[in-house]
């Protein structure tokens, strides 16, 4: 089941009888999968070795309902306050690709379901479904090695209280590229990279001099560390 990005590309190049289309499907950006995928036409299926395959959401997920467009929206920006919230309708319009004003209304018909929440002195919302857990979750110092990409960077990247502006371009990066960052206590307090050797892949943090100033307390904590 399925199609590889390669096979999808050939596929439509060859029914559209359009050579150059295999080559912008098959862009790094996928900027022309994103309509069909927005219209649920494709999803992604099993990935078939280390490629992913792209299916009809139907033949891959079983059964498929259909929902009203708002009341879906309103539980994806639910699920979403679930898994990255305290946010912002801002955080939420860049996650989904709303303009920000239309997050903005769609958090409003959420209503009661949200309660505004201060974190570090950040104004951000919280479902209200959420709040026992976090305000029970007790803060522990540990230090976690996320990787390129993790979402729990990319959902965090304008969040003060997480990662300090003047640090901000040390991890979202040119050409859209996020870094592999290190947490110290949920916040990031640097940037680490791994090497490739012959036996096994290790896991480097980057020297004390490469965390952020003021976090270099955080090497001595690190896993491995001294």
């Amino acid at each position: 089941i399925g199609m590889t990005h390669e096979e999808l590309a050939e596929a439509v190049a060859r029914e559209s009888g359009n050579p150059h289309l295999a080559e912008v499907l098959l862009s790094g950006w996928g900027a022309l999968l994103k309509p069909s995928a927005f219209r649920g036409d494709i999803c992604f299926g099993p990935d078939r070795g280390q490629n992913v395959t792209f299916v009809r959401p139907e033949r891959w997920l079983g059964q498929w309902k259909t929902f009203a467009p708002e009341e879906a929206l309103r539980e994806v920006a639910r699920r979403y306050l679930a898994a990255y919230g305290p946010a912002t309708p801002e955080d939420f319009a860049r996650w989904w690709g709303l303009q920000p004003g239309d997050a903005k209304r769609l958090f409003r018909t959420v209503g009661d379901d949200l309660e505004a929440v201060e974190v570090d002195g950040w104004q951000a919302l919280a479902l209200v479904s959420s709040l026992p857990q976090i305000q029970q979750t007790e803060p522990r110092p540990v230090v976690n090695l996320l990787p390129a990409f993790d979402p729990y960077t990319i959902a965090h990247l304008r969040h003060p209280a997480i990662l300090p502006e003047t640090h901000k371009a040390r991890v979202s990066r040119p050409q859209g590229w996020i870094s592999p960052v290190a947490l110290v206590s949920g916040r990031m307090a640097g940037v680490w990279e791994y090497e490739r050797q012959r036996v096994a892949t290790l896991g480097l943090p980057k020297p004390a001099g490469r965390l952020f100033r003021g976090d270099r307390s955080a090497d001595a904590r690190r896993p491995g560390g001294g």
